[in-house]
């Protein structure tokens, strides 16, 4: 039953999220004065990373928790692809999409430990814009200028501080900076990433997400 369900939920995320990435960057173009710039992709790789997504998220939804915070988890895998490709596409992380995300963040740590667990993911979050705050001096100090953390990316973290907590902050951050350093290293071999590169954030984040939230899985595979 498990893998039926993680296979129909997969081929929604994969008809689905695509047409939700259509409608949110009309959106955010009509918000605009000045059209964004819409980058090229491939609607056959979107929807294979969407269903592959779809189907380890949901199988081990199912697999490590229960009904409500499955469904929940579902959902922000589902918001995952959609954020992600959003970002590759227009290089902007919809503020709406946050808020949602933070306010599911919200529910499931009230789920799981009540309001101590929210005021737990709270110093996650306040730890998170110190940390990144930091980085941001550092690096206007060192790199002419260059700014690490976008106001959008820097937002997407707070939320994905309050959905994983703690110990799955400390999966998430090391997630992403392990899939960071990966992307720019076969980049730079392939000569398509340069000191200089901007890369969307968001897939990233939402790779951090995702590891923070099945953080549990992760330490019973490794210990």
């Amino acid at each position: 039953m498990k893998y039926i369900l993680s296979l129909l939920i997969a081929c929604v995320y994969a008809v689905l999220a695509p047409m939700v990435v259509e409608a949110v960057v009309e959106y955010k173009q009509r918000q605009r004065t000045k059209a964004l710039e819409d980058r090229a992709y491939s609607i056959v790789f979107y929807r294979l990373i969407c269903f592959i997504v779809g189907c380890g998220v949901t199988y081990l939804a199912q697999t490590h928790y229960e009904l409500l915070p499955m469904s929940i988890v579902i959902l922000i895998g589902f918001m995952a692809c959609v954020g992600t490709l959003v970002d590759n596409r227009i290089r902007i992380i919809p503020n709406e999409m946050v808020i949602v995300l933070f306010v599911l963040g919200l529910i499931l740590r009230f789920i799981s430990g009540g309001l101590n667990q929210i005021f737990v993911g709270l110093i996650c979050v306040v730890g998170t814009i110190l940390i990144f705050a930091l980085s941001y001096v550092v690096s206007k100090m060192f790199s002419k200028g260059m700014v690490p953390v976008g106001a959008g990316d820097l937002k997407l973290l707070m939320a994905m501080a309050m959905i994983v907590s703690y110990p799955g902050i400390m999966y998430a951050v090391f997630g992403i900076a392990v899939s960071m350093l990966l992307y720019i290293f076969i980049g730079a071999i392939l000569k398509k990433i340069t000191f200089y590169s901007y890369l969307p954030m968001a897939g990233f984040i939402y790779l951090g997400i995702l590891i923070g939230i099945f953080s549990k899985f992760i330490e019973s595979i490794i210990f």
